[in-house]
């Protein structure tokens, strides 16, 4: 099975990021900030896509997508026994795009599509609500990568199940370098879980995914591909 991950950066129909995907021919294919898809890349995927939202509550001018060559499912696997988690949950439902899939070998499938902006979710938003049990150590903001871990760690993972996580995390090692700003913390909130990022673990290193806008220098991986056990043993045979 071949997994795909790329925040697509509002590319249009005619960019050659789809001649890419399509010759990378991923079985799952996760993307963000996608505007919009050209028909003849559609034929043969099950498309779920989802509005996020911005900062300040309104649709955002593009859409977070999952695609798969399996047919895909809605489903509520998120979800938190914290009410304002669910409230933001909700919220930010094209953020935190989740769905299922059967694959061709019979194995059932959790998705889970992650768009992370780099800002928090506002303060007027949370005013008033107590969220020491979700934030991280080393940052008093609440990101939707809090609401990810929030709702995963209550989530009913099964032996049998397999899951995958992917997308812009907006997080990286490299921003904790000057000071710590909680990026370990993210990964190692995940790793508890069960979840493995594949990129960094099968490199046994960071792995850049982001270019930056100063410099043009790519040392930023921003983008994570997390896999349960039973997923990563299937992918090995």
């Amino acid at each position: 099975m071949r997994i795909i991950s790329w925040n697509l950066r509002r590319a249009s129909s005619e960019s050659r990021a789809w001649e890419i995907l399509e010759e990378l021919k991923g079985d799952v294919i996760f993307l963000q900030e996608v505007t919009n898809i050209p028909k003849n890349f559609q034929a043969g995927f099950h498309i779920v896509s989802a509005i996020p939202r911005t900062q300040t509550g309104t649709e955002q001018k593009f859409s977070t997508v999952v695609l798969s060559k399996t047919t895909l499912g809605i489903n509520s696997i998120l979800k938190s026994k914290i009410k304002w988690v669910n409230e933001q949950l909700d919220f930010y439902t094209g953020n935190l795009l989740s769905c299922s899939t059967v694959s061709s070998s019979g194995l059932r499938i959790n998705l889970v599509c992650v768009y992370s902006p780099a800002w928090p979710i506002p303060n007027e938003r949370l005013k008033g609500i107590d969220i020491s049990s979700v934030k991280l150590k080393q940052n008093d903001k609440i990101y939707c990568t809090e609401i990810l871990w929030a709702c995963l760690k209550e989530a009913v993972i099964k032996d049998s199940d397999a899951w995958v996580i992917a997308g812009d995390f907006n997080s990286s090692l490299t921003f904790d370098w000057k000071r710590p700003r909680g990026n370990q913390e993210i990964i190692d909130r995940m790793n508890s879980l069960g979840f493995v990022d594949s990129l960094s673990s099968s490199e046994g290193r960071l792995v850049p995914t982001f270019i930056n806008n100063r410099g043009g220098k790519i040392i930023h991986q921003l983008d994570y591909i997390y896999l349960n056990e039973i997923l990563k043993a299937d992918l090995r045979k």
